[in-house]
């Protein structure tokens, strides 16, 4: 079955990336799972997709790979063909289209904000920033 999450496909190319890394440095799993320190029952389920990475997990395995979350990341969405196709992939998904605020009347955009403010409580308070 497959998973239609948007966040889904970003984490198959993840998947994908830490696999072919993987194989290009000649290392097993087991091996992977020691450098990285991410147990081998969760590389396991990590890898094929069947379990969703949280950013701790995939900070120690580009650790074991020898890169850093960024570079992993970045090959990732590049094996995917770059961040237009990554989101074509999720595109009618439940996700709401960006439109540019440059290209919308100022009729728009106040329906916009009438509209934010109706699904966001949090639309019309300060933010607190630390």
């Amino acid at each position: 079955m497959e998973n239609n999450d948007p966040k889904s496909a970003a984490y198959r190319a993840l998947a994908a990336e830490i696999r072919a890394e993987r194989a290009a440095l000649g290392i097993t799993v087991k091996e992977l799972a020691l450098r990285s320190g991410v147990p081998y029952g969760t590389l396991n389920r990590l890898l094929p997709g069947a379990q969703d990475f949280t950013f701790s997990q995939m900070a120690q395995i580009a650790s074991g790979l020898g890169l850093t979350p960024s570079e992993l990341s970045d090959r990732a969405v590049r094996r995917m063909g770059g961040m237009e196709a990554l989101v074509s992939e999720v595109q009618g998904q439940n996700v709401t289209p960006l439109r540019r605020v440059e290209d919308m009347s100022v009729d728009e955009i106040e329906a916009e904000k009438k509209r934010a403010a109706t699904i966001d409580p949090e639309m019309d308070t300060d933010e607190q920033f630390d």
